[in-house]
């Protein structure tokens, strides 16, 4: 037997601490895969709700204006009113001269009766809008049969449009019909209407001046009859014929004495 030499220990070995070994957490579980949502009732019947509320309207429209709504033609006409503003004779001799200006009291009036019953009825008996508005086929935007003059009046108010103006008075009327010579015929009439409501208005209003003017006239034709009469009378009293002379006379005299 051989004896081996004993081990030594070395003293920097038996003296070094163990090195610390780094904290590892647990890992995770892999995340399982999630499968696909089931529609459940509630997103059905959000489905079904905008199926029926916007699409559906919205494809019977375009379809509608696509295949069954008829063309539609505009036609415009634009006037202005312009009067003469009348003053009575007194003013006139006193130097005020009158100005032609536009009243804003007639273009309302005539804005107000392109829109009236009285401008339907004047336009129907020349044109027949009811055969005009009425076309089969188009229910949604033509006039139906059998229309009173109540339908008749929104109907038009849809058809005929007023735009007006009140700084220039300018008033622009903007007729559409189914048929482009349907719609200058509209416009024409409501162009000789208005023109002879304006007509009327001028002759109404040359009446009242006219009327106005007479009553100044007698007014101061009365004062000069008062006067003379007053001038008569006076000289008849007093024996004198000229006032203004025998004033004079006497103020001269009065200014020599005090001379």
């Amino acid at each position: 037997m051989t004896a081996q030499p004993a081990q030594i220990p070395d003293p920097s070995l038996s003296s070094a601490q163990p090195a610390p070994v780094p904290f590892r957490p647990a890992s995770a579980p892999a995340a399982q895969p999630v499968g696909l949502a089931r529609p459940r009732m509630r997103h059905w019947a959000l489905f079904t709700s905008f199926l029926v509320c916007v699409l559906v309207p919205l494809a019977a429209v375009i379809w509608y204006l696509q295949t069954q709504a008829l063309d539609r033609y505009a036609s415009h006409v634009g006037f202005s009113v312009r009067t003469e503003e009348n003053q009575s004779p007194l003013e006139l001799l006193g130097g005020i001269t009158g100005l032609s200006r536009g009243s804003a009291s007639d273009t309302d009036i005539l804005v107000a009766y392109i829109h009236s019953q009285q401008m339907i009825r004047s336009v129907d008996a020349r044109l027949d809008l009811r055969d005009l508005f009425d076309k089969p086929g188009d229910p949604v935007f033509a006039l139906g049969p059998g229309s009173r003059i109540e339908d008749l009046e929104r109907y038009w108010r849809r058809m005929v449009q007023v735009l007006h103006d009140p700084g220039s008075g300018l008033i622009d009327v903007r007729v559409t019909a189914f048929e482009p010579e349907h719609a200058q015929a509209i416009a024409e009439a409501i162009h000789a209407e208005s023109t002879r409501l304006v007509n009327d208005l001028s002759a109404i209003a040359r009446t009242d001046a006219t009327c106005y003017a007479k009553a100044d006239l007698d007014a101061a034709q009365a004062q000069l009859r008062s006067a003379r009469a007053a001038l008569t009378a006076f000289r008849s009293r007093t024996q004198i014929v000229d006032p203004e002379a025998d004033l004079e006379r006497r103020m001269g005299l009065l200014n020599m004495l005090q001379g």
